[in-house]
């Protein structure tokens, strides 16, 4: 049991050394999660474009699939930073292109039925994220790192009240046990004057 606690503590340590550094710095953590994705494309291309090339006596078509991942793997890890500009921008525009569709929808519904226009507080708000993310990119790449950070935190503190309440539990579980556990054995135990009358009832 104090193993499965400790390792709870160290889980919870970690989980909260993460969540702050996400939330401290939450554009770092993005340029980074780009590159690791980067690495996931440019490693298994790159094995693919050597094995290619080292058997060369083996007539196989050559893998183009394996060289377009190591390119782009490549791309992703020397300019993250562009990447997550483009991934955001990509993002904007399609938040923006959902809000107009759906708020043209709703203007040609209004002409077929009465629409509520509690209906139009959802396009808006897409609308206006979209917007947003395309006037502030990077802070908006930023957000879904932070609130990784704090749900990391929050994790982290909860691991760590459990592992001390477990803690303190187990102590006096433990303790229970052996009091428990040594009453029985006082009371099956015979007194001198037990035996003396039981050895004279035999008698």
């Amino acid at each position: 049991m104090t193993s499965k606690v400790n390792n709870v503590w160290v889980r919870g340590i970690f989980s909260l050394i993460i969540g702050v550094l996400l939330v401290l710095y939450p554009g770092t953590a993005s340029i980074y999660f780009v590159m690791a994705i980067g690495a996931l494309f440019f490693i298994p291309g790159l094995i693919t474009v050597v094995a290619r090339l080292v058997n060369r006596g083996v007539r196989r078509v050559f893998p183009f699939m394996g060289l377009g991942s190591l390119l782009f793997g490549l791309w992703l890890l020397i300019m993250p930073g562009f990447f997550v500009r483009i991934l955001m921008y990509v993002l904007g525009a399609m938040l923006v292109l959902a809000g107009l569709n759906m708020l043209a929808g709703l203007v040609n519904a209004r002409r077929l039925m009465p629409v509520a226009w509690g209906f139009y507080v959802v396009p808006v708000l897409i609308l206006a994220a979209g917007i947003v993310v395309l006037f502030n990119p990077f802070r908006t790449a930023e957000l879904p790192f932070i609130v990784l950070g704090v749900t990391s935190i929050v994790y982290g503190v909860f691991d760590m009240f459990e592992a001390y309440k477990f803690r303190r539990t187990g102590v006096e579980i433990i303790e229970e046990t052996e009091v428990s556990a040594g009453a029985p054995a006082l009371e099956q135990t015979p007194s001198a004057e037990e035996t003396d009358e039981t050895s004279k009832d035999g008698k």
